[in-house]
């Protein structure tokens, strides 16, 4: 039997938000003409609905006065929804964001301050280290975190057991996953894949530079000395 095991990818997290949008201020933006409350938010299937439908179900207790209104679609089709609302005024009042690419929607969204979290009975400080930053363009905050994703490296253990190859240990260095890698490469058989999927492919370049490859306001900033050189390692994992 081919057992498969996984460990995470230091240092790179990837988070999703809630933010705000303001659609009470826009008769044209869906809510905004009585007291319902449109929630948007993608969902990949009837199981991921019915959870967000669950903490819509509590939030609609805590808020008997208002009506919650959840609007989904799936991740592929989400953003293109998203762009195609904030072209013609359909803003929903919340709406789910993507750390990765919230600079792409600030000019959609309501910045919130340290008063609006004080209204809220929230700070910063109430979210795990560093989520609230990862949400923040140009040092200013747009939303809360929802939740957090880890990209985890899948490993197969009997393939490195054929190689002699140890199994990856919690403190695995990336020195470990190339000695690993290259020991399991063999018979015809790679020693490393990944994903092509939004972020799957950028986690591991970006966790070794310790640094991104684009600015708070969007720009691309593939010079940085530490972004290359991970990017030339990276490259090594195929040419080497």
């Amino acid at each position: 039997m081919k057992k498969t095991h996984l460990v995470p990818v230091a240092a790179f997290t990837v988070g999703a938000a809630l933010v705000l949008t303001g659609c009470g201020g826009s008769s044209s933006s869906a809510g905004a003409d009585d007291k319902t409350v449109v929630v948007d938010m993608w969902a990949g299937s009837a199981d991921d609905t019915k959870a967000l439908q669950a903490q819509i179900d509590v939030a609609k207790k805590q808020n008997p006065d208002l009506k919650i209104e959840l609007r989904t679609a799936p991740w592929n089709d989400f953003f293109t929804k998203l762009t195609t609302n904030m072209a013609s005024g359909n803003m929903a009042c919340v709406t789910g964001m993507n750390s990765g690419m919230l600079s792409g929607y600030t000019s959609g969204f309501q910045k919130l301050t340290a008063d609006d979290l004080k209204t809220a009975g929230l700070k910063e400080g109430d979210f795990a280290s560093g989520t609230t930053e990862i949400l923040k363009n140009k040092g200013d905050l747009y939303g809360l975190p929802f939740d957090t994703a880890t990209m985890l490296v899948y490993y197969n253990a009997d393939q490195l057991k054929a190689a002699g190859a140890a199994d990856p240990k919690p403190g695995w260095t990336f020195d470990d996953f190339e000695k690993t890698a290259k020991a399991a490469t063999r018979d015809g058989k790679q020693g490393f894949a990944v994903g092509m999927g939004d972020f799957q492919w950028q986690a591991l370049p970006i966790a070794k530079a310790g640094v991104q490859p684009a600015t708070q306001d969007g720009k691309l900033q593939l010079t940085d000395k530490k972004f290359q050189d991970a990017a030339t390692w990276y490259t090594g994992l195929v040419t080497d």
